[in-house]
């Protein structure tokens, strides 16, 4: 039996990037297609993609596949340094973001075939699941000039290198709901896995954070989590960020400071019906750059890879890097 969360309401036609700033691209004479191997789905989407570069006289696509050691964004550099003058990614959300890690600032056009688990991204830009239209924008679509988020954090006295996030980041608790979530479930059950394990770290009292937005000056709170969202919609559907625009810029740092389980039940109608009212336990801020330190080391999360746990983080976000094919006057 297949479960549905509702689409939240007055949803249907948002776009979160500016639609009047769409350009179109000439026809590529390169495409180089980076690809999963263990994404479900990608036989068929990499079939569609062939079938419509011979309809159309293409040269036939370049494909390379992703690895453990190098899960996306050494091929992507690797590719535009060759000549593609579009890559066309096909996997799951972190495939996505280690190849967009790899194209931002290059000017080359990015195409998605959301063929893994979650897709998150993939349902901010209204991306298809299904494989032929998918594959049409990916080839065909107008560009959009999207932000791309990085973070860096520091464990002891060493500091990470810059990762890259497309989604959302994140520190305390929902790091932990992510990482503990089990994979067997994964797998089985999809996103109702992420919620058995939001149920298990639901009551886990908030803790003492630093927070620092900007220029500002730092500001204790007490934090269930801290997350900084570049897109409005999240993992299961939840749409946290109302204000969140994909090329604006902005980050939009949020305070969840939920102190029981009972109080996440607006919070959770909030998310799922998109209602744009406020509720306890939820703060929202916008700034380009912040600073967080927990007053004990906490796990930190980035469009669901987590790492830590960390001594503090900072992030910030990178203006319209990103040319990524959307919706639009795709070929028929």
């Amino acid at each position: 039996m297949a479960v549905v969360i509702p689409r939240p309401l007055g949803l249907e036609r948002a776009r979160y990037y500016d639609a009047d700033q769409l350009r179109q691209v000439p026809h590529p004479e390169r495409v180089t297609v980076i690809l999963n191997p263990i994404a479900r789905g990608l036989d068929r989407a990499w079939r569609e993609v062939k079938r419509i570069a011979e309809r159309s006289r293409w040269p036939e696509p370049d494909y390379v596949t992703t690895t453990i050691e190098e899960p996306g964004s050494t091929q992507a550099t690797r590719a535009v340094e060759a000549g593609a003058d579009l890559v066309i990614v096909a996997g799951g959300d972190g495939t996505v973001r280690a190849v967009a890690d790899g194209m931002a600032g290059t000017g080359v056009p990015l195409g998605i075939l959301p063929v893994g688990t979650g897709n998150i991204f993939a349902r901010n830009l209204q991306l298809p699941a299904e494989a032929p239209r998918a594959a049409r924008i990916a080839l065909t679509g107008p560009v959009a000039e999207l932000d791309l988020g990085e973070a860096r954090f520091r464990i002891g006295d060493v500091w990470s290198v810059e990762h890259s996030f497309l989604v959302l980041a994140g520190l305390g608790h929902d790091a932990a709901t992510v990482s503990s979530t089990r994979e067997d479930l994964k797998r089985h059950l999809g996103w109702i896995a992420y919620a058995e394990a939001g149920l298990r770290h639901a009551g886990r009292r908030p803790t003492a954070m630093t927070l620092a937005l900007d220029d500002n000056p730092p500001e204790e709170v007490e934090a269930w989590s801290i997350l900084a969202g570049n897109c409005p919609t999240v993992r299961m559907g939840v749409h946290v960020f109302h204000d969140a625009r994909l090329d604006d810029g902005i980050l939009n740092p949020l305070v969840v400071s939920v102190r029981n389980p009972l109080g996440w039940l607006p919070v959770a109608a909030k998310g799922i019906l998109a209602f744009p009212q406020q509720v306890a336990g939820l703060r929202y801020e916008q700034a380009e750059r912040l600073r967080i330190r927990p007053g004990k080391p906490m796990p930190f999360q980035l469009d669901g890879e987590v790492f830590g746990p960390v001594d503090e983080v900072a992030i910030t976000i990178r203006h319209r890097v990103l040319s990524v094919r959307v919706p639009g006057r795709e070929v028929p």
